[in-house]
């Protein structure tokens, strides 16, 4: 039997230990997903964790125990859409809030606003290639030329060109892959993650029953 689908029944059962494997088991590839996708580390954990909690309180929905996986997954991207829907709403508060400070208080002509910069940006890992890959990605990666007219550019046999962009793209995911790494690393998930998560669980169906109790009182 599927160890996913062992636990699921488990968890069930009411034994919640089981349900914890199941958070270390994916814990990482759901919070890896949510950090991508927000670029914010404690944004990122509560996602996380509220997926973890939604899945809890639904899994006896899930009919097919085997793909716990994709469903979780599908959980933590709906969750991320909801925060964005949620940071949206909040962004015109403050907006029109800003608005109306402004219109009290002139703005700082020198301020510069912030962006938040991506977390793998191509043009900078392409920056970081040797000139001469770094020649060939600009223009096969960024600019869209074909490698036939790169080499024509560059002064180079196509078969010289496609050698230099088969390392640069070797290198570049190699670079991808350091830097995904290091990022997760630099936001790594606490050690108690999944306790917190089956605790947060317990105490949102204690709650669930309390309230199905008055309900019904």
């Amino acid at each position: 039997m599927n160890r996913d689908a062992v636990l699921i029944e488990k968890t069930l059962n009411s034994q919640s230990e089981a349900y914890a494997e199941l958070v270390k088991k994916y814990q990482l590839p759901v919070y890896a997903l949510a950090l991508k996708r927000t670029r914010s580390a404690a944004t990122a954990e509560e996602i996380a964790q509220l997926a973890f909690v939604i899945a809890y309180q639904k899994l006896h929905q899930l009919k097919d125990r085997k793909k716990f996986g994709a469903w979780l997954r599908s959980i933590t991207i709906r969750q991320t859409s909801m925060h964005f829907r949620s940071e949206t709403q909040n962004k015109r508060i403050m907006h029109k809030l800003e608005l109306e400070a402004h219109a009290a208080s002139p703005a700082d002509p020198n301020a510069i606003p912030a962006f938040d910069q991506p977390v793998f940006g191509i043009e900078s890992l392409i920056s970081e290639l040797p000139e001469k890959l770094r020649a060939a990605a600009v223009l096969c990666l960024v600019e869209g030329v074909s490698p036939r007219a790169a080499a024509s550019v560059l002064g180079l046999k196509p078969n010289t060109l496609r050698k230099r962009l088969f390392d640069a793209r070797a290198r570049l995911q190699r670079q991808i892959v350091k830097r995904a790494e290091k990022e997760l690393q630099l936001h790594f998930l606490p050690r108690d993650f999944a306790d917190r998560c089956v605790c947060r669980c317990e105490r949102a169906a204690q709650s669930k029953e309390k309230g199905g109790d008055n309900d019904g009182g």
